[in-house]
């Protein structure tokens, strides 16, 4: 049985601007990672953070950074202008996603990381889902989040809370 997808909205497509949110920091990447399912990516070297970007993300994206088909001195040339700054003397990188999504109207967003837990590195994240009476555009909807927290040791461990979203006010929360 062959599958096919129709369209495909990515969420989150932003510019790769730093916001700080209490002792973590979201970086909005332009560019999204299609996983079908819920992954997540430790990264705590600047040449791993290259590596993903470079070989992962935006091939994922159809550029090639080997043979760009956009006029090499483009000044928005995302082969050029690279990553965004991580100083991983002190930082790492924790980048991941809730996976496919059947339709519009999904929410992902940080609670919060805990790093005070003595064997994980806690991050908390909200699922938020259209309740059944909402309204939906028939798409699959993606998410990915990328984080900037403290150096560490400890393994990362992810915690899912579902949450139902209104349908009348975007992104207000129910459930939570």
């Amino acid at each position: 049985m062959k599958k096919t997808l129709r369209y495909l909205t990515l969420c989150a497509l932003l510019p790769a601007t730093p916001i700080q949110a209490g002792d973590f920091k979201v970086l909005q990447l332009e560019y999204i990672m299609p996983h079908e399912y819920p992954w997540v990516n430790v990264i705590t070297t600047e040449a791993d953070w290259g590596n993903f970007y470079y070989n992962e993300l935006l091939p994922a994206n159809g550029i090639n950074c080997l043979f760009p088909t956009e006029r090499p001195f483009e000044q928005d040339n995302p082969c050029l202008t690279g990553p965004p700054d991580v100083n991983f003397k002190t930082s790492q990188v924790i980048v991941g996603g809730l996976g496919l999504k059947p339709s519009s109207g999904f929410q992902a967003m940080v609670a919060d990381v805990d790093t005070t837990q003595p064997a994980d590195l806690v991050v908390n994240i909200i699922d938020g889902a259209p309740s059944d009476e909402c309204i939906l555009l028939p798409v699959i909807s993606l998410e990915m989040m990328t984080l900037v927290v403290e150096k560490s040791d400890k393994p990362v461990k992810v915690n899912v809370q579902n949450a139902t979203l209104h349908c009348e006010t975007d992104g207000a929360l129910s459930n939570y």
